[in-house]
């Protein structure tokens, strides 16, 4: 659909050709005329340039080699050459080519050029859309690789942690510890469960309707940290009451799926060399923007590591082992809210993750 004027450069030694055609086709279109090459380029960097139309007879270069020069830096604008009779082998040979989507006889009809720069500009929207379209599909496939490799990785390892611990049990011959390797067992077993509700949360993010509410934040804090104590008995949580605004507008399916897979990532990375884990909640209002702001005292991040963790949120690397499906749900759900993730961590200082929303949700 054509949102404003289609814009035409036309380019013609003879003046009265330029006067000519700016004086026919302005009330219609954003016209540009120029007798020079190198000026009718400089047109090109300057403006939007849906349509170019070039006189084929040219004493410096001709219509053909005019529009060749431009195809590779310009290739957008769809190529229209006006042309003589006698010219129309070279004219031919440039349509089949593909440098030319249609030409005109000289002298031109008004009547006939109107209707080819209304054809031209319906064809230049379809290519428009039509690129956009496979940059969505690139984007998307680019997505689904991440997703199957995150995923793979998140189910092979609880399968090759069951499978040890099987193989240990039979060659186990203290009948005390079958109660531990139990554990082990449940252990993994949850966060296949865990592993399953995530295949089941990216479905849902990706093809339900967002739906924003009012959420008194407390309450829904408390809410969403009772369903993830299951995954982690021990963790220590505090909601900085003080730093809590009494509401916020977003969707609330969706935000407790991006927290919940926050809180299991600092279980899963966190707790191992901090048995004492603590976990800290606040909101911080900005202009225009709310701060969702999840810290804690684990061990934090390596350099090494946090630049590939923002190489990956940025999608710049499709495929890093450790990072799981979660962190990839988190991004997903934030780009369905038109929010965004940022991570702050170093060795030793625990990390900080903030989720920003923005405040006219919905």
């Amino acid at each position: 659909m054509q949102d404003r004027k289609t814009s035409i450069l036309y380019i013609d030694d003879e003046e009265n050709n330029l006067t000519s055609f700016k004086a026919s086709f302005r009330r219609d279109f954003d016209i540009h005329i120029t007798s020079k090459a190198d000026e009718a380029v400089k047109l090109l960097n300057e403006n939007d340039i849906h349509l170019i139309v070039a006189d084929q007879k040219m004493p410096d270069i001709s219509g053909v080699e005019f529009l060749e020069l431009v195809k590779s830096e310009f290739p957008d604008p769809i190529r229209i050459l006006l042309t003589g009779y006698a010219d129309i082998e070279a004219v031919i040979d440039a349509i089949n080519r593909g440098q030319v989507y249609r030409y005109i006889t000289k002298p031109w009809d008004e009547n006939e050029l109107r209707m080819v720069f209304s054809n031209a500009r319906e064809y230049y929207d379809t290519k428009f859309e039509l690129s956009g379209k496979n940059k969505q599909l690139r984007t998307a496939y680019k997505d689904l690789e991440r997703f199957v490799y995150s995923a793979s990785h998140d189910l092979r390892a609880p399968l090759a942690s069951i499978r040890s611990i099987v193989d240990l049990a039979r060659t186990e011959n203290d009948p005390s510890k079958s109660f531990e390797y139990l554990e082990m067992v449940e252990t993994n077993v949850l966060q296949l469960d865990y592993f399953t509700q995530n295949l089941i949360n990216f479905y849902h993010n990706l093809n339900e309707e967002v739906v924003i509410q009012n959420i008194t934040t407390s309450e829904w804090f408390e809410d969403v940290l009772n369903k993830a104590k299951a995954f982690s008995k021990n963790t220590q949580f505090e909601l900085k009451q003080d730093e809590m605004l009494p509401q916020l507008k977003s969707d609330p399916k969706r935000l407790g799926i991006a927290i919940n897979n926050l809180l299991v990532n600092a279980f899963q990375h966190g707790a191992k060399d901090n048995p004492q884990l603590s976990i800290k909640f606040s909101t911080i209002e900005n202009n225009d923007s709310i701060d969702l702001v999840i810290e804690d005292n684990g061990p934090g991040i390596s350099p090494k590591k946090m630049t590939e963790i923002q190489e990956m949120m940025k999608g710049m690397h499709e495929k890093h082992a450790g990072f799981g499906l979660g962190l990839f749900i988190v991004e997903e759900v934030m780009k369905k809210l038109g929010g965004k993730t940022s991570i702050e961590s170093s060795p030793g200082n625990g990390c900080k993750v903030i989720l920003t929303l923005a405040k006219n949700n919905g």
